[in-house]
C-alpha cells in the first residue's frame, strides 16, 4: 500500500481552492468553518493526542495544550482524515496486515496537512522570494519538520540537509 501523493496533492488544492483561501499562512481554523466543522480545544494530557475527529457530529478536538504550530497541524491532519474518506479512529479496519491500513491511513492524512498548510505554489513563490528555512516556518506557521518534509518531497532540499 502505497500514499497517492498526487491525488492528495490535488485533494488538498480543491478544498483551499473552493474555499478561497489560498493563502500563506492558511487560515485552517476558517477552513473547517467553511465546510462546517466546529473546532474545539480540547484539555486533555499533552502526550494523549494532538486531534479526534468525529465524523458525525462534524466536530473535530485539538489538543489545547500543544503549541499553535502544532495545533494547526493536528487540524488540518484530522481535515484531511474527513477529505480522504478515513473511517473513524473507533472504527474496526480489518487488517490482516498488522495495523498497515491505519498506518497509511496516518500518513496520507500528514500528507494532506502538508499540502493544505504548505502548498507547492505558495512554497515555490517564497523560495523565489529568498525565504530561508526558519522564514517559511513564519509564513506558513508550521513546524521546521513540517517546511523540511515539503522542501525535500519537492525536490527544492536534499534528503537529510534540513
Amino acid at each position: 500500500m502505497d500514499i497517492n501523493s498526487k491525488r492528495i496533492e490535488e485533494l488538498a488544492e480543491k478544498v483551499l481552492r473552493e474555499a478561497e483561501m489560498i493563502k500563506a499562512p492558511a487560515p485552517v481554523q476558517d477552513i473547517a468553518r467553511h465546510y462546517g466543522f466546529r473546532v474545539v480545544l480540547l484539555d486533555q494530557p499533552p502526550d494523549k493526542f494532538s486531534g479526534i475527529l468525529h465524523r458525525a457530529k462534524k466536530a473535530i478536538g485539538i489538543n489545547k495544550h500543544h503549541l499553535p504550530a502544532r495545533q494547526r497541524f493536528a487540524l488540518s491532519h484530522e481535515l484531511g482524515h474527513y477529505f480522504l474518506d478515513h473511517p473513524d479512529a473507533g472504527e474496526e479496519i480489518p487488517d490482516e496486515e498488522g495495523g498497515a491500513r491505519r498506518r497509511l491511513y496516518e500518513a496520507e492524512a500528514d500528507e494532506f496537512a502538508g499540502e493544505l498548510l504548505v502548498p507547492r505554489e505558495l512554497l515555490k513563490a517564497a523560495l523565489r522570494e529568498g525565504a530561508d528555512l526558519e522564514a517559511l516556518r513564519l509564513k506558513f506557521q508550521v513546524s521546521r519538520h513540517v517546511v523540511a518534509t515539503q522542501l525535500v518531497k519537492y525536490g527544492f532540499l536534499a534528503k537529510g540537509t534540513s
